[in-house]
């Protein structure tokens, strides 16, 4: 055998608990067979006997803030597993429960073989997290219902603490588990490797008269002392002289006290308080029935192992593990949680029938002989082997590259990122070249070609996402929806012209005849490059995207000065010229791999068309109050105001730039991969969560100043810009549940849903505009308000569905056979 250097890291580093109990024999056995161990753990004081070797300090009490801040991030256990790491340099890092030590410093162990044992339900493991919450933190007098603060503590769990946990714990090569029960919740591949006995039976420990009824175990809402309490005289009118000794300590303790006092039962409960690990097992060895009432599941049952083992008749609620060690009829008998009658009826039934609980209790301890320390450590001894085998994990970039849902959206926000800079910067340039009733003027030719762009689209863009890998001949899907998405904006455009002197006469003023030509073709253009995005995207190859918008910010910085004689028109000619010189590299691209042409077949748009009408509608109400609010407020409130409107709207819209790479990247995943779409959500909604929140504080915070930089006019559009930021923040739900419809093909709830809300947002916003600025901002707040909603719904219901199922391999692929658990029902 080799010896190895092997790091234990734990909560706490006392034996107050069944897994610290585990732990402390396990780090016993292997320091026994000559490994050199070492144990990390939180200074935390706690009972029984300190077995850690190191310790950090682990701060309490503060401001609720902090507290919280702990949560995610704890440098004192991140400086401290470093230094061990770096010290110590172990083979292995065996993690057993690390709540204290916070996601954030799992990151050192990303080249180190480690191994994790659940020992119990954990907030990271999913439909766990409300038995993990702190007992302060249910309603009192109601130990298994949540106060308002747990409720919060649930919500942020599901939200960012668990998702991050899991994340973290990606570092972990192997996990153990000690039951089925736990393995089921951490699905995967984890290694069943039950508990083994830490000690043998003592002798029993001396009782008064009467039948003795044993409980041990921490005085908390999940195991259940209150339960038994509230059995007792129900038990005491079956067998007046039963006796209940409950060994423990907790916050429930003083309420336990309280409640023996009111049901006048002291003479026969004796609350001993803390005990030495010996003591409760004598305590255990002498009963005539030992009570494991928990109301939360057991991850494994350690006390009902050593009653087991003891040869006492054994009474379990029927949660979790439980019933993985007592089989009713012949190792013990199960109640259901939480129901005092039944548990004083199953106590009163062993308690008058000697031959049945000697019978249990002698089965119980031959099953209990599977369960050695010697096996355990057998068992965690070959997961250490495998572990340490295992190849080691990619760098983050690594991953990155190799996870296409990450990699298209984050090559789509860089993309969004870079254009947005650049038009930051393309703006200011703009404003100080320009007029304000010149820049007003433009960004409206520039919303309504770009609106003009989006609806020619006609839906082909979704299209191509949905059907590009689908079909065979891609060039083919591609070059029709070129010709429908050229014809149809050539169409719009040159409609616009024809009718906007008559709709939009501010907007038209200035459009001569040769001008008018310029915004048709360069709105083609704009609508061209536009679907090629989206073929990109198809592609999962959005890179091409970003390079191209580097491109458009270098020739938009360029275009302006030598277009400054065209006054608007000079502006808005800049801004797509540029997108259409940067196209051409795009389109060599394309051109190579779908031999672009003007060739198309009437056949595939029939098939396209199907799913493109009804996006197209959908996506064409979702863009109106972005693309159509500057034109109506240049017609309804002047040039001036227009341009402090699109000014502070263009500062707002970093909002949307997440949600949209977002939103995209996970339509295009789930055309590869549809039955995973409920596992890419969890992680769009917390990328989304993550930037969205600090994001939107940073724009109140530098708001002010960030419109200064475009001219003191603009400054004055600040409480606007504070509004349409909200509008945008409540708009990353929008994105997130309208992909969601898009995926599932739902587009007629995605239209009433959307018509609904920007209905609301510009009817509002053009019967308010008189009134000013702010009044259409509160009107696309309305709408917003409406979409998120409805939105909301949709994003619930997602999360609600199960997963698919899974491969047909087991859930727990690996048992060692000197360890197997014997099945429910089994003869022991």
């Amino acid at each position: 055998m080799t010896a190895r250097r092997i790091l234990h890291v734990i909560n706490l580093g006392t034996t107050c608990g069944g897994a610290e109990r585990l732990a402390s024999a396990l780090v016993a056995a292997q320091r026994r067979q000559g490994h050199q161990v070492r144990v990390l753990s939180s200074d935390r004081d706690a009972d029984g006997v300190r077995f850690s070797d190191v310790t950090w300090p682990q701060r309490t009490g503060g401001p609720w803030w902090r507290r919280l801040a702990g949560l995610f991030r704890n440098p004192a256990a991140s400086a401290a597993l470093t230094a061990q790491l770096r010290e110590f340099r172990p083979d292995v890092v065996h993690l057993h429960t690390v709540g204290l030590l916070s996601p954030s410093a799992l990151r050192a162990l990303a080249d180190v073989p480690t191994v994790h044992t659940l020992h119990g339900p954990e907030p990271f493991l999913r439909t766990a997290a409300r038995y993990c919450m702190p007992a302060s933190y249910h309603r009192a007098g109601a130990p298994d219902r949540p106060s308002w603060r747990g409720w919060l503590w649930l919500l942020l769990t599901a939200v960012l603490l668990g998702p991050l946990w899991r994340r973290a714990l990606g570092v972990v090569d192997l996990r153990i588990a000690p039951s089925r029960y736990i393995a089921g919740l951490a699905g995967g591949a984890t290694l069943v490797v039950p508990n083994g006995l830490t000690s043998a039976p003592p002798a029993p420990a001396a009782t008064g008269p009467g039948p003795r009824v044993v409980f041990a175990g921490r005085l908390v809402p999940a195991k259940g002392p209150h339960v038994l309490v509230d059995a007792v005289p129900r038990l005491l009118e079956a067998v007046p002289d039963a006796r209940v000794t409950i060994c423990g300590d907790g916050p429930l303790l003083t309420r336990l006290r309280r409640r023996v006092d009111e049901l006048g039962i002291g003479y026969a409960v004796e609350l001993t308080g803390w005990l030495d690990p010996p003591q409760v097992a004598a305590r255990i060895a002498g009963a005539d029935v030992v009570v494991v009432p928990s109301v939360w599941p057991e991850g494994f049952g350690l006390t009902c192992l050593e009653a087991l083992a003891a040869g006492r008749a054994v009474v379990a609620s029927d949660v979790g593990a439980l019933s993985e060690l007592v089989t009713p009829g012949r190792t013990g008998l199960l109640v259901p949680p939480a129901e005092p009658d039944a548990l004083a009826g199953a106590v009163a039934l062993l308690l008058g029938n000697p031959p049945l609980r000697d019978r249990l209790g002698a089965a119980g301890r031959e099953l209990s002989r599977g369960y050695g320390m010697d096996a355990h450590h057998e068992a965690v001894s070959a997961a250490y082997t495998e572990a340490i085998a295992q190849p080691r994990r990619p760098s983050p970039l690594a991953r990155l590259r190799d996870d296409s849902l990450l990699r298209n959206s984050a090559m789509l926000l860089l993309a969004t990122l870079t254009l947005a800079g650049g038009g930051f910067i393309f703006w200011q340039f703009v404003a100080r070249l320009f007029t304000p009733a010149e820049v007003g003027e433009a960004s409206a030719l520039i919303s309504v070609s770009t609106l003009l762009a989006n609806i020619a689209l006609l839906g082909m863009n979704n299209s191509l996402i949905r059907y590009l890998d689908r079909w065979p001949d891609p060039a083919r899907t591609v070059n029709t929806g070129v010709l429908v998405v050229a014809a149809a904006a050539l169409a719009g455009a040159t409609v616009f012209v024809l009718a906007a002197p008559l709709l939009l006469p501010i907007v038209a003023g200035g459009l001569t005849p040769a001008r008018a030509a310029a915004f048709v073709a360069l709105t083609v253009i704009a609508a061209l490059g536009m679907l090629y995005d989206n073929v990109f995207i198809a592609w999962r190859r959005s890179g091409h995207i970003l390079s191209r918008n580097v491109l458009v910010v270098a020739m938009r910085l360029v275009l302006p000065g030598v277009l400054a004689g065209l006054g608007a028109f000079g502006v808005f000619g800049a801004y797509w010229l540029a997108f259409a010189v940067a196209l051409l590299p795009n389109l060599v691209v394309l051109g190579r791999r779908y031999r672009l042409r003007a060739a198309g077949s009437a056949r595939r748009l029939g098939d396209m068309w199907r799913y493109s009408i009804g996006t197209y509608v959908s996506s064409i109400i979702l863009m109106l109050p972005t693309l159509l609010m500057p034109a109506l407020v240049t017609q309804r409130t002047g040039a001036e105001p227009a341009a402090q409107f699109y000014i502070a709207s263009l500062v707002a819209g970093v909002l949307l730039f997440v949600p949209q790479a977002a939103g995209r990247g996970l339509f295009a995943e789930a055309q590869h991969d549809g039955g995973r779409v409920g596992a890419h959500l969890p992680r769009v909604l917390r990328l989304t969560a993550v930037v969205q929140v600090p994001l939107l504080a940073l724009l109140v915070a530098a708001g002010w100043p960030v419109l200064l930089i475009f001219g003191p006019v603009y400054a004055d559009a600040y409480p606007l810009m504070i509004l349409l930021a909200v509008a945008n923040a409540l708009n990353s739900i929008g994105y997130v549940g309208s992909t969601l419809l898009l995926v599932s093909g739902r587009t007629r709830l995605l239209c009433l849903l959307s018509g609904a809300a920007y209905g609301i947002a510009v009817v509002g916003g053009w019967f308010v505009a008189p009134y000013g600025l702010m009044w259409i901002g509160g009107a696309l707040l309305a709408g917003e308000l409406v979409l998120a909603g409805g939105y909301l719904w949709v994003i619930m219901a997602a999360l609600r569905e199960p997963p698919p199922s899974p491969p047909a391999t087991p859930a727990v692929p690996r048992q060692r056979s000197s360890v197997a658990v014997p099945e429910p029902g089994a003869a022991p």
